[in-house]
C-alpha cells in the first residue's frame, strides 16, 4: 500500500506501508545508529515491546500500536532521540507517516503505557547490546525486557509472525 505524505516545503513523498514492506525495512534499520556491539533492528525492537504490552494487558490492539509505533523509520530511519529534535522538518515527516499507518492498519496511538516501555527498554537493550554501557543509560529503569539479538532475517520472520498473532480474528479491519 504506497501513502503519500507532504512535506513542509510542499513537495509529496510516497510510501510504502505494506506489513512486508514494514517488516523488510525494519528489520534492516539498525537502533543505535549502529553503535552496538551486535546489529540490532527496529524490528526486533518493535516485537519485543509488542510482545510486552500483549503479556501484560492481553490486548491485541495495543500490542498492535506497539508493534506498528516505530512504522514511520521503514522511510525515515531511526534516529537517536537526542539527535531527532534538532533535525528541521523530521518530527513533521515522522508524525504524518505515523499518522498514515496508524490509520491503515487502524490502531491508536500510543498510549502512556506503551510510551513508558518504549522509553525505559533502553536500559534493556543498552545493557545486551553495548559491551560498557554508557552513563546516559542510568536515566532509564529496566522494564525486564529480553534481548535475543536477532538477524535481520529472523527479526523480519519475528515481526511477520506477531503481526499475523495480532491480527488474528480482525483482519477484516485491517484491509478495509
Amino acid at each position: 500500500m504506497i501513502v503519500y505524505i507532504n512535506t513542509k516545503s510542499g513537495d509529496i513523498l510516497p510510501f510504502d506501508i505494506s506489513i512486508c514492506s514494514l517488516a523488510t525495512s525494519l528489520s534492516k534499520v539498525c537502533r543505535y545508529a549502529g553503535r552496538t556491539e551486535e546489529f540490532y533492528s527496529v524490528a526486533e525492537h518493535s516485537v519485543i515491546l509488542a510482545k510486552m504490552v500483549y503479556n501484560l494487558t492481553g490486548c491485541r490492539s495495543r500490542a498492535l500500536t506497539a508493534l506498528l509505533h516505530d512504522g514511520s523509520e521503514s522511510g525515515l530511519c531511526d534516529i537517536p532521540r537526542d539527535i531527532k529534535c534538532h533535525i528541521e522538518g523530521y518530527k513533521y515527516l515522522e508524525d504524518q507517516l505515523t499518522d498514515k499507518i496508524n490509520v491503515y492498519y487502524n490502531v491508536g496511538e500510543m498510549d502512556e503505557f506503551i510510551h513508558h516501555l518504549d522509553y525505559n527498554i533502553v536500559y534493556d537493550e543498552v545493557h545486551v547490546l553495548f559491551e560498557e554501557p554508557p552513563e546516559w543509560v542510568y536515566v532509564y529503569e529496566s522494564i525486564g525486557a529480553e534481548v535475543e539479538v536477532l538477524t535481520h532475517q529472523e527479526a523480519k520472520i519475528a515481526f511477520l509472525d506477531m503481526y499475523e498473532f495480532l491480527t488474528e480474528g480482525y483482519k477484516t479491519k485491517l484491509t478495509t
